[in-house]
């Protein structure tokens, strides 16, 4: 764990511009450091800094074919979302149409053989900036942490996300959702307990597409495979069925009272 809260140290220019031996998981974040001390140069200087970090990743780790704000959608086949790290890119010659075998052949050459060496990490990311609770602060931090700035910071980390060219980052937008004013003593540091659950969650989602092939269908580590045959060919039953249904049910009606006649 590296402590930088203005993202600018060697070891976190380091991280972002690759390395031999990439990372899992990198995670990183900024904001309530910049807007504290207004002589860092405040939201613009964290903007700039956003900037240029994302345009180091994307030189370094590549950006993904489309943004990654709902990264749960599937990215082994059909999705059209290439995570750039550990999950196939566009420089693997990977077309939409390929199987999910193929992808998932690449993915483990890249875990055994380091193939992707030279990457930042498998995934990257970027924790949006919490929002504080206003009546803790002490007045000092009131003064210049305010949630205008704070909401004004992660509506700028999202349209980032939704560039042409985004980049190759996650931002667990969750992590405010679980916060709890009566979890944190100075309305900015939150209890273990908030902190665990935070990390409980990134690990999931680390987790989740490495185990769904090997778990229980359905568990909460594992996503729902595309319907299969027997579910589709029962779909396409239930479908035709009601107006072929409706066409024939009259027909059915008068022959069975010829019939009684």
């Amino acid at each position: 764990m590296l402590r930088d809260p203005y993202l600018n140290a060697t070891k976190t220019m380091e991280l972002q511009n690759g390395s031999n031996d990439p990372a899992s998981m990198l995670i990183m974040g900024s904001g309530l450091w910049y807007l504290r001390n207004p002589s860092s140069g405040g939201l613009a200087a964290w903007g700039a800094t956003v900037h240029d970090i994302f345009e180091a990743l994307k030189k370094n780790q590549g950006s993904p074919s489309t943004n990654l704000l709902t990264p749960w959608d599937r990215m082994d086949a059909g999705s059209g979302v290439r995570l750039p790290g550990i999950l196939p890119s566009s420089s693997d010659r990977l077309e939409e149409e390929e199987d999910a075998d193929e992808v998932m052949h690449v993915v483990e050459k890249r875990q055994t053989e380091k193939e992707w060496s030279g990457r930042v990490a498998d995934t990257v990311i970027f924790l949006p900036v919490s929002q504080p609770v206003d009546n803790l602060l002490s007045p000092s931090r009131a003064e210049t942490i305010v949630h205008t700035d704070v909401e004004a910071m992660n509506a700028d980390l999202y349209a980032r996300l939704n560039h042409p060219n985004p980049p190759p980052v996650i931002i667990p937008s969750v992590f405010n959702l679980v916060l709890v004013d009566g979890e944190t003593a100075d309305g900015l540091h939150f209890s273990e307990k908030i902190v665990m659950k935070q990390a409980e969650l990134l690990l999931s989602w680390r987790c989740n597409d490495v185990m769904r092939h090997d778990g229980s269908e359905g568990i909460c580590c594992r996503r729902y495979d595309w319907v299969r045959p027997v579910q589709g060919l029962l779909l396409v039953l239930l479908v035709i069925w009601a107006p072929v249904g409706s066409l024939i049910a009259p027909r059915l009606g008068k022959l069975t009272s010829s019939v009684s006649r």
